[in-house]
């Protein structure tokens, strides 16, 4: 597994290319491989937890005028069930999401500092690339 810190950053790189992203489709980028997928939900969630606590991405919902950002508690809320919003496909074994709309990460202006200075230092896909 994971730790927290490295996964939050792969979060934060993904988003900071992406600008905002669905939850499977970043579950999808960030992990290697078809590992434990309740170990991938539990850490995508304290990840995700943790982020949002620190002010630096948020949940929005798709409405009618774009992309709908929640309050840090809603976001929260919206984490906290992670299991509705992020389950494992079987004839691939890998993420997809639950109902649609399915809820997507954005970056506060604080959490686009910190992602560009992860790609900054990091690069893209570090985690990706061979050595």
């Amino acid at each position: 597994m994971l730790d927290q810190s490295e996964l939050q950053d792969r979060l934060l790189s993904e988003l900071g290319e992406a600008g905002e992203e669905n939850i499977p489709t970043l579950a999808n980028t960030v992990f290697s491989g078809a590992e434990n997928f309740d170990e991938q939900r539990a850490g995508m969630r304290d990840a995700l937890g943790s982020l949002i606590h620190a002010g630096l991405v948020r949940v929005a919902l798709e409405g009618q005028a774009g992309l709908d950002e929640l309050s840090k508690a809603r976001s929260r809320n919206i984490i906290e069930q992670l299991e509705v919003h992020l389950v494992v496909r079987p004839d691939d074994l890998a993420w997809t999401g639950g109902p649609r709309p399915w809820p997507e990460i954005v970056t506060t202006a604080n959490g686009k500092v910190r992602a560009h200075a992860v790609l900054e230092s990091r690069g893209y896909q570090w985690w990706r690339k061979p050595g």
